[in-house]
């Protein structure tokens, strides 16, 4: 039994509300080729911020037909945001150390979301 979509999207806000006071955040939203987009669109739009992908996600991105209020929140630019799309096998332990360290000096922590339902512990 899986928690509603929507219990899901309120608990990563919270989360991502709790660690608004470190402005150095970088958040990680791991995503399939195709999927999970409504989490880290959702938080990108409440949020007021872009979200940066590669441009192949950001052109499949664009193949889906995204609503104009999340289609104007994808960057290709990693300077422009602090939430990052990865391929989802990039949200582990050592993954997010590599892109925190990849990131030094900009960030001071990683804040890594694996929005799958291999994560999910009843």
């Amino acid at each position: 039994h899986f928690p509603p979509q929507q219990d899901v999207l309120d608990a990563v806000m919270q989360a991502v509300k709790a660690e608004s006071f470190n402005k150095r955040a970088l958040y990680v939203f791991g995503t399939y080729t195709i999927g999970k987009e409504r989490l880290f669109l959702e938080v990108a739009a409440a949020l007021g911020q872009k979200v940066y992908c590669s441009k192949e996600k950001a052109a499949t991105l664009a193949a889906c037909g995204l609503a104009p209020r999340y289609a104007s929140l994808i960057t290709t630019n990693h300077l422009e945001a602090n939430i990052h799309a990865v391929p989802l096998f990039k949200v582990t332990l050592d993954g997010l150390s590599a892109i925190l360290a990849q990131y030094r000096g900009r960030y001071s922590a990683v804040i890594g979301f694996s929005p799958t339902g291999w994560n999910h512990a009843a």
